[in-house]
């Protein structure tokens, strides 16, 4: 049976979804962070979420030094929505087209952030883009499974977590299998998520049903949130000043695991690793300003995967443009690759309160904003 701390608990349900007799439950806490729950009546003290969880049964961690590159696809159907170069959507097209099955977090109609399948390669867009709360990863993790003994083939994608959860869960390795995960700072309280959005809803009067966090409105070098309102309100904001980011970036309603994060780490056990490429957006590579990604390739299994994809040419040209990158540049500017954010607790729990009695952009307003010098301290420099 688990015995996990909650400050260890990363919510990836690979417990939720080992359980033979379906005696785990996922629970959200006051912040919305899920927890199981587990029926003890029903347990038969099997160890199968135990054998799943990752922090109490780490897998190997890989040792090779991983590949890097700068990257871009250029396909214009994936590559304008995406919040950076498309990887993403280009693996979901290469599994897709060999008719299998992409696993990803995308925004339900009551707009809760959930993990879901897809088949067909208009539903993509979907599950692309920068979600900066946590997904519900529900069952996907069996159905990805079932396909996988079926011999199909499956990309799933997630959090560095959700992703050593899945691979612990089916604790063994599929040909036909590729992951993808990403360089993550830490995921966002759902619960935080739903009084951002429940004040778009007060201030509008039309409630929210499409958010991207990070839009290339203007450019990768500048992104945007594009919040759409049915059934007619469109906002664009720079993400710089948007305050549900702004919150983020400072570190508000973080799962306690991800302050200190165990899967924070140099080598990743998925085929794939991408991150934001801040360091390279004034490279000669970038000047186009689509859309970049730094991509690691971490296995056989990637390396395999993605050199067809290197060679596949459309139009007499090639969609996949890469060319090798020092991943310690971007280390500099990206404090996700190494370290974890921190944020004073008693200010945190603050924010919380308030958002019970205020709306969201005054509730908020203390904690985004910089304290503002008085006239003779600027006078002065200090």
């Amino acid at each position: 049976m688990l015995e996990l701390a909650r400050e260890e608990c990363n919510g990836c349900g690979a417990c939720y979804n080992a359980c033979p007799m379906n005696c785990i439950t996922m629970v959200p806490d006051e912040r919305g962070f899920l927890y199981p729950n587990i029926d003890t009546a029903v347990c038969i003290s099997c160890g199968a979420c135990e054998a799943a969880c990752p922090p109490l049964t780490p897998l190997m961690t890989l040792t090779s030094e991983s590949t890097v590159y700068l990257t871009c696809y250029e396909h214009e159907g994936f590559l304008e929505p995406a919040a950076g170069g498309a990887i993403f959507a280009m693996l979901a097209r290469y599994v897709i087209e060999k008719g299998g099955t992409v696993f990803g977090a995308s925004f339900s109609p009551d707009m809760e952030l959930r993990h879901r399948s897809a088949t067909e390669l208009n539903d993509i867009f979907k599950l692309q883009g920068v979600k900066l709360s946590q997904s519900d990863t529900k069952h996907t993790m069996r159905e990805a499974r079932a396909l996988l003994n079926d011999g199909k083939w499956v990309l799933y994608a997630g959090t560095p977590c959700q992703i050593e959860g899945f691979l612990a869960f089916l604790g063994r390795e599929y040909e036909t299998l590729i992951t993808i995960d990403f360089v993550c700072s830490g995921v966002s309280s759902p619960r935080l998520l739903a009084y951002y959005l429940e004040g778009l809803y007060k201030d509008y009067g039309e409630p929210v049903v499409s958010l991207r966090v990070r839009e290339k409105y203007k450019g990768y070098k500048e992104p945007y949130v594009k919040i759409f309102c049915k059934p007619s309100v469109k906002i664009f904001e720079l993400a710089q000043r948007n305050s549900y980011v702004q919150l983020y970036e400072k570190g508000y309603g973080y799962r306690p695991s991800c302050r200190s994060c165990q899967f924070r780490k140099p080598h990743h056990l998925s085929d794939f690793t991408i991150s934001d490429a801040w360091s390279a957006v004034d490279d000669s590579f970038a000047a186009d300003n689509r859309g970049l990604t730094i991509v690691q390739l971490n296995t056989e299994q990637g390396d395999a995967v993605w050199k067809t994809c290197l060679d596949i040419v459309e139009d007499n040209r090639r969609l996949l443009r890469a060319v090798p990158y020092d991943l310690e540049k971007e280390k500099v500017v990206n404090a996700g690759f190494t370290s974890d954010k921190q944020v004073d607790e008693d200010m945190e729990e603050a924010l919380f309160n308030d958002l019970k009695t205020k709306r969201f952009r005054k509730a908020v307003k203390a904690y985004i904003e910089e304290p503002k010098k008085s006239f003779w301290s600027r006078l002065l420099g200090r």
